[in-house]
């Protein structure tokens, strides 16, 4: 089986540093990104397409946001605790 790039080895490190740093399961997290599990474990194992897209995007007169623009936002939010030593509670 051939190697994946090492961009993809550490797009799914960071993607998994991130939940991890949050403290939440593969389930809880692919519904914070918006993503199917089995996408996120994709990713997180570097099968498949990664994360990709960081505009957000006009889909019948919404706005979306790209799932790289939410992961950037959930490392915001695992820095921001981690800084102030609060632990991630769902709401």
């Amino acid at each position: 089986m051939k190697r994946k790039p090492k961009v993809y080895r550490e797009m799914a490190d960071w993607v998994r540093s991130i939940r991890k740093r949050l403290g939440v399961t593969q389930p809880k997290f692919a519904a914070m990104v918006g993503v199917s599990v089995v996408t996120l474990q994709r990713w997180e194992y570097a099968q498949g397409h990664m994360p990709g897209g960081w505009t957000t995007k006009n889909v019948h007169g919404r706005k979306v946001v790209s799932n790289m623009q939410r992961l950037k936002q959930l490392e915001k939010l695992a820095d921001d605790l981690e800084k102030s030593g609060t632990p991630f509670e769902e709401k």
